[in-house]
């Protein structure tokens, strides 16, 4: 049982069971004495977890009006009237995860271990902004209160495997390695859907939690830029905002409505969450000398940039790039160069200004993130206390799909 002062009194505590089972395989008769098997253990656990930790904009208090004395009407003699800022639900109730998960530990020949665990996280009663009250009630969006609407579904295995062998009294050999794969889905929000002009109308239930959205560059004229004003006009596209000219990205127009706008955007690459991380650790020792080398990795990591240093030209009134050397041109495109930037533009709009997948940047990435070194001092030359001397380097190399050197 928990509670909880940031939910009401009659929705404060929380009964969460939960129970788990372990077998120790290598305990029985038939594997005691095995030669290879030195250790098997099967376990399952399943069980309900509460969570209060609510979005930070939600605030402690969340079951009481959140009102203050600023706005409203007039009052004479009593001065201003009150503002309802956020309106109470003192219904709201835990979010909570039914989690199940299943693995095992195997050790082999005393100096190999293998460990595997897959889980099921289904996460409900998410506190959520709300859009589905009805706008007749009179109240302003951002003043509704917040519900228990959203649902998630988190899944994934975790591997480890290390090595550890003596291979005489001087020399001690390891290495150790772990890779995680994680996906979540969304299966429920507080969000109303869009209406049927958009080519999504709906951009949450489905799509992993975060998912990042953008305009889809067209590359069917070889390029993805507006080449010339005529290109332009033979496209029939308008876009919403600042209009295309020359040197400008040619976006997809997948509503088929002539119109470049919000209507068109289509879900990009994954989520700013690594799918997968994973990491491999050698280690050595040689008497009182001792060395390790940590390398470590993600994949499936995105981040969409929209505006900003290292991406956007008109930044602090002029601020280049690499990405920026070989931008858009007329003589460029005509003499067929290389073009790395849609053209330059440090005043007025800018129609490639906007998310896309130009400004998609994969975030894998794989490196050499500790080297140390380290030597025991023996007590022949300290007899009274331990010393010891360590060298130690970070992220001496790292190998990544960035798509700009300057981020």
């Amino acid at each position: 049982t928990q509670g909880s002062y940031r939910l009401s009194p009659k929705n404060r505590f929380g009964f969460f069971p939960a129970a788990s089972f372990a077998w120790v395989v290598s305990k029985h008769d038939f594997l005691r004495d095995n030669p290879v098997i030195s250790s098997l253990k099967l376990r399952t656990s399943y069980g309900e977890v509460g969570y209060d930790g609510f979005a930070s904009d939600a605030g402690n208090y969340i079951y009481k009006d959140n009102i203050d004395r600023s706005g409203g009407m007039y009052i004479q003699n009593l001065g201003g009237g009150i503002n309802v800022f956020k309106y109470a639900n003192r219904n709201l109730t835990w979010e909570k995860s039914r989690i199940l998960n299943v693995g095992f530990d195997l050790e082999l020949m005393h100096y190999i271990t293998l460990s595997a665990n897959y889980f099921d996280d289904r996460r409900r009663d998410i506190l959520t902004p709300n859009d589905t009250d009805p706008i007749m009630t009179g109240i302003p969006i951002e003043a509704r209160p917040w519900k228990n609407m959203g649902k998630v579904h988190n899944q994934g295995v975790e591997f480890t495997a290390g090595f550890q062998k003596e291979i005489d009294r001087d020399w001690l050999v390891g290495a150790s390695g772990y890779v995680t794969y994680a996906k979540n889905k969304v299966l429920a929000t507080g969000n109303l859907d869009y209406d049927n002009t958009y080519y999504y109308s709906n951009r949450s239930l489905g799509f992993p939690v975060g998912q990042i959205w953008g305009y889809q560059i067209d590359y069917s004229n070889g390029n993805g830029y507006f080449n010339s004003n005529d290109e332009i006009i033979q496209s029939g596209l308008t876009y919403d905002g600042t209009a295309p000219t020359p040197g400008d990205f040619k976006y997809i127009d997948y509503t088929k409505d002539g119109k470049i706008d919000v209507r068109d955007m289509v879900p990009m690459g994954g989520t700013s969450t690594p799918e997968v991380n994973y990491g491999l650790e050698l280690s050595a020792k040689w008497k009182d000398l001792d060395f390790s080398m940590l390398f470590q990795g993600v994949t499936g990591h995105y981040y969409s940039v929209s505006s900003g240093l290292g991406y956007y030209e008109n930044v602090q009134n002029g601020t280049f790039f690499e990405r920026h050397l070989n931008a858009w041109t007329p003589e460029r495109y005509a003499e067929g160069a290389t073009i790395t930037a849609p053209a330059l533009k440090l005043i007025g709009g800018n129609a490639s200004h906007r998310s896309s997948n130009y400004y998609l940047n994969d975030m894998s990435y794989f490196k050499l993130g500790n080297v140390s070194l380290g030597y025991n001092i023996p007590y022949k030359f300290y007899s009274k206390i331990s010393s010891r001397v360590h060298l130690s380097a970070m992220n001496l190399f790292t190998i990544d799909n960035s798509n700009s050197k300057d981020m």
